[in-house]
């Protein structure tokens, strides 16, 4: 595994571990991923809103969709 120093993009600490535990286990409830970083669901949240787009692709966007799957 590359140093996180290494990354193609400027990566947090905190959201390395949430792309190093969904590369690990797949597709994750936030919950899960609260679970296995052992913080709150709502850090978890915030961990994972930081990782999307700010600008999402239209294509990508699934009307109606759960938001609470991450993968």
């Amino acid at each position: 595994m590359r140093p996180i120093l290494d990354a193609p993009v400027d990566v947090t600490v905190a959201q390395r571990r949430v792309l190093v535990l969904l590369a690990a286990r797949g597709d994750l409830t936030v919950g899960d991923i609260a679970e296995g970083l052992g913080v709150n669901p709502s850090n978890a949240t915030r961990y994972c809103d930081s990782l999307q787009p700010r600008s999402p692709r239209p294509d990508a966007v699934v009307p109606g969709a759960p938001r609470s799957w991450i993968g």
